[in-house]
């Protein structure tokens, strides 16, 4: 995740609005596989974590949690926030990262999987089932490839708006052979109002930062037999935020895997 510089920073505050529902969500789940499994499950290895905002409330939830991301500025900004966990954050490449200890599970959340192709991808799995310990849950929450591509296909371009704040959304879908990428393009602009003799006032929009991301888009098989080949075994797929299983409208799901012997 990049790092967005203050004048865009609603941007993250808008999703931090949801972060005490997504903890309550990430706990319940887990609390599940606990008493389904007959295991305890107390550590969580947060991959490509940001700054960490789902963490107070999984760690008010009984959790002891740590995180890693690829951007300085986003552990440095964890770091600040949780100062009494300042040691549990790391800036580090989710290809090959050694934090020399292992959990009881890996967490990839809302789409922090699939920057890279398969090749790469499947490092990164390799990598975080290391870290973890026998019987070790990932979950994994990915966009749902047919229900993905379908609707980025039909709105290819949307605006968003949060105040003076505006977001253009540019969507594509990228062919790579078989692999196909989600390409998404935000631009922001900020609305300013100036001030003529006229006394007439007129609304500028002021360009702010543009962000670039690529993210490959995986159907259920493909991400099966990818964790197949990381050693993982899937136990459970959910319709993100719920315990019901997908469907043909699933835009986003939760796979719970399990660490193979």
């Amino acid at each position: 995740m990049k790092y967005l510089p203050d004048k865009v920073r609603w941007h993250i505050k808008e999703k931090e609005k949801t972060s005490k529902e997504e903890a309550v969500y990430i706990s319940q789940v887990i609390n599940f596989f606990n008493k389904k499994l007959g295991e305890k499950y107390f550590s969580i290895l947060d991959v490509a974590c940001g700054n960490g905002r789902l963490h107070p409330y999984l760690r008010k939830f009984g959790f002891e949690v740590f995180g890693i991301d690829s951007s300085k500025e986003l552990i440095k900004e964890a770091q600040r926030k949780f100062p009494r966990y300042s040691q549990n954050y790391k800036k580090a490449d989710m290809r090959n990262f050694d934090l020399k200890r292992k959990f009881d599970v890996a967490l990839s959340w809302f789409t922090s999987f699939g920057y890279f192709e398969d090749k790469e991808n499947l490092i990164v799995l390799r990598n975080i089932n290391k870290h973890l310990r026998e019987k070790g849950l990932l979950l994994l929450d990915i966009p749902n490839a047919p229900v993905r591509m379908k609707e980025i296909q039909s709105h290819p371009i949307f605006l968003l708006k949060q105040g003076n704040f505006l977001e253009i959304v540019d969507n594509r879908i990228e062919r790579g052979g078989k692999q196909k990428f989600w390409v998404l393009k935000q631009t922001f602009y900020v609305r300013e109002r100036k001030s003529f003799p006229t006394r007439m006032n007129v609304f500028l929009l002021r360009f702010l930062k543009r962000e670039k991301r690529k993210v490959r888009l995986y159907s259920l098989r493909e991400i099966n037999k990818l964790l197949e080949w990381a050693n993982f075994k899937i136990i459970k797929v959910f319709d993100s935020m719920s315990f019901k299983q997908i469907n043909e409208k699933t835009r986003q799901m939760l796979i719970v895997a399990q660490k193979q012997a």
